[in-house]
């Protein structure tokens, strides 16, 4: 697995103010106002008119927020600049702005490793009883699927099914039920 470095949120957000105070970068927030807030639309507005205001491409408000506020910070220079120095603000802006999310998400990934790296095997998951006895019960008919959750994973020859729905397994059932603890015994699955 590729694992690649990541800045510091500070570092990045460092840069993004330096951008922000370029000569003319008011006029890519602009831009990006329009290209991700406007929705243009012919005679009547339909539904794929106002799908892109749904895209995890575009900016949400706080990032377009954000992005003035650093820009107001600094003595900032209104002059209109060419296009590629438009396109490399855009550019720039939106590749420093998904950074900043990765440099965000880094700490929650890092605890998801380590939880990773304490629990190596997954750990054994009790079955319910009703799909238990599907598959171990000779009976053709299907048991009741409303049906106690079961502690133990795999049961004792006695706890079996013979006879989906039998006086016995009944019994069995509720002797079982009796020695739960109090919170599961109420405890039903129902199984779609």
């Amino acid at each position: 697995m590729l694992v690649v470095a990541v800045r510091a949120e500070q570092d990045i957000f460092n840069d993004l103010a330096a951008l922000s105070a370029s000569p003319g970068y008011a006029h890519a927030i602009a831009y990006l106002c329009f290209r991700d807030h406007v929705v243009g639309y012919g005679d009547t507005l339909k539904a794929e008119d106002c799908a892109k205001l749904f895209s995890f491409e575009r900016l949400i408000r706080t990032e377009i927020s954000t992005l003035i506020g650093l820009m107001v910070q600094a003595p900032y220079d209104l002059t209109r600049p060419d296009t590629e120095t438009l396109e490399s603000y855009i550019e720039r802006t939106e590749i420093l702005l998904k950074e900043l999310h990765d440099a965000l998400k880094e700490p929650a990934k890092a605890e998801l490793r380590k939880a990773r790296l304490r629990t190596p095997t997954r750990p054994k998951i009790a079955v319910p009883l009703p799909m238990r006895r599907l598959y171990e019960s000779r009976s053709s008919t299907a048991p009741s699927l409303h049906t106690p959750f079961s502690i133990v994973t795999y049961p004792s020859k006695s706890m079996r099914a013979t006879k989906s729905g039998s006086r016995n397994t009944r019994a069995l059932h509720r002797k079982k039920r009796a020695r739960l603890s109090p919170g599961l015994q109420n405890f039903r699955t129902t199984i779609c």
